[in-house]
């Protein structure tokens, strides 16, 4: 991994490579180490003006023992960094905000979960203290002045998990009656910040991560993913950006420490490859969630998961009843 590091340093200081790189401290931790954001897009005259491109923001390793999370993280950002059409598309469609380690001195000291002070850093989102928990607070500002300036269409937080096999998806299901108004003022109403227009609310988390199980079949499980928020959860980062930043998108990907759920991977141990495949994924499943109207096929999977799709077998069609358990032929 440490490789890894001194390729995106030289990145930054190559010049003419088409793209925006900015490398910036937004925190000091407890340790006094430096938590670095990258912001990743295109040059302002290339793709969409720079006021219409939408955010992201991806991070990792707030939970230290799960290293599974970094080589996702850097399946993403190759995938991000790359010279392709796919990774120039990207660039000029969307900014992102990417902090590949949250807790960097758990991991020096060999913290499995917890930071310098025992605190599990995803469980004080909801009021970090900037004395005890100065990055979480750092990062939680950064987004919301984020949403200020642009919309942000996808926040995913990437874990390891030690008791599930498959790569999944934690979201957030809208309650009826308790989702429908702010939480508190001057927050929006959750799950209403970046999600795809003509989608029923009910289905609006689940679209995301159906279309990425299409892209990754054999490494994600769409049926290993769960959009309900228990109590437990309310102080993480997933259930605070939906609840008081009110975004659609806002997600934990969780990697097996032990290997695929389905496909041909099944029963089988990941490695780094596989990780790393399954975060460029991830970014590029963006441009299949955002594509134009005439090729996007948001509204076929929202009608497989509402149940109202007309009878047919589009190869969409029957992927997205494979995800959701409809087929007998599933794995």
């Amino acid at each position: 991994m440490l490789l890894w590091g001194l390729n995106v340093v030289m990145l930054l200081q190559e010049p003419n490579l088409g793209f925006v790189v900015e490398r910036v401290c937004l925190a000091t931790s407890l340790a006094g180490n430096s938590v670095d954001v990258l912001t990743i897009t295109a040059p302002p005259n290339e793709g969409k003006p720079m006021t219409e491109r939408q955010g992201v923001v991806l991070s990792a390793r707030v939970h230290p023992g799960e290293t599974n999370g970094s080589w996702m993280m850097k399946g993403a950002l190759h995938q991000l960094l790359a010279n392709t059409a796919e990774s120039k598309q990207l660039r000029e469609q969307f900014v992102f905000k990417v902090v590949p380690m949250l807790n960097p001195d758990g991991v020096i000291v060999g913290n499995y979960r917890c930071s310098l002070a025992g605190l599990d850093l995803n469980r004080v989102w909801q009021d970090p203290d900037p004395r005890i928990q100065p990055v979480i607070r750092a990062y939680k500002e950064m987004i919301r002045v984020f949403t200020g300036e642009r919309e942000v269409v996808l926040f995913c937080d990437m874990h390891g998990h030690s008791r599930k096999y498959g790569i999944f998806i934690y979201g957030c299901e809208k309650k009826a009656g308790k989702d429908d108004r702010p939480q508190a003022s001057g927050w929006p109403v959750p799950g209403t910040v970046g999600g795809l227009p003509g989608v029923p609310v009910k289905c609006q988390p689940n679209v995301f991560p159906l279309m990425l199980y299409l892209n990754a079949p054999d490494l994600f499980s769409y049926r290993s993913c769960n959009f309900k928020v228990q109590k437990s959860k309310a102080g993480t980062g997933r259930v605070v950006g939906f609840r008081e930043l009110g975004l659609v998108n806002a997600f934990t990907m969780e990697a097996s420490f032990c290997g695929a759920a389905v496909g041909k991977y099944a029963k089988q141990h990941f490695n780094t490859g596989h990780l790393e495949d399954m975060g460029a994924a991830l970014v590029r499943t963006l441009l299949d969630y955002w594509a134009p109207p005439e090729t996007n096929s948001a509204s076929d999977l929202a009608a497989q998961l509402t149940g109202t799709a007309a009878p047919g077998s589009t190869a969409v069609a029957v992927a997205a009843q494979a995800a959701l358990g409809l087929l007998l032929d599933v794995n």
